[in-house]
């Protein structure tokens, strides 16, 4: 719950700033019922006023988390009083949406984190099923300085290339011979 900012819209005791500050909040995105919830959110806010109640809780539970008819109940007297039980409805959805989105960035994924790290260690592990084999051994100067010849020598664009290339010709019995003249 935008707890903040529902304190701020009951504090706040002048009716055309009160719209202006929930146009803010509730942007015109040319979807259905913004104009239905922008009201309803104005009636009880000044409801709520009237009332003497600022306790952003009970607002929160009065405009998103209460049935159609109690929201009715509570807007009686109020323009949102002719409105619809169904376009009620649909105004409560999108004011739970609007006052209950955190700030930040907005989620990617369908799956908790968990199950994000669940995937990632998956994808890793087939990834090093497949045809590579990592080896951690510590070698000499003379032997790295070595591989790099061999690196240099042959084109290799890694290391782990070069490692390739030896052993595969240390296997077969043939003599490396450079690509290019080192």
């Amino acid at each position: 719950m935008k707890k903040k900012f529902l304190q701020n819209l009951l504090k706040n005791d002048h009716g055309e700033d009160l719209r202006e500050r929930i146009a803010e909040a509730i942007p015109a995105t040319g979807a259905p019922g913004i104009d239905v919830a922008r009201q309803v959110l104005v009636d009880a806010v000044e409801v709520s006023q009237n009332n003497q109640k600022r306790d952003p809780a009970d607002l929160y539970f009065a405009v998103c988390s209460s049935t159609a008819a109690q929201l009715a109940a509570f807007l009686r007297n109020t323009k949102s009083a002719e409105i619809s039980s169904h376009s009620l409805l649909s105004a409560q959805v999108l004011l739970k949406e609007v006052l209950t989105s955190k700030t930040g960035r907005k989620k990617t994924s369908d799956l908790s984190r968990q199950e994000q790290l669940a995937v990632a260690q998956s994808r890793h592990r087939e990834k090093a099923k497949g045809n590579l084999k990592r080896i951690d051994v510590w070698l000499t100067h003379e032997a790295v300085s070595n591989l790099a010849t061999i690196q240099r020598r042959h084109a290799c664009r890694s290391q782990a290339e070069a490692i390739d290339l030896v052993l595969a010709a240390a296997v077969e019995g043939r003599i490396l011979k450079p690509i290019e003249n080192a």
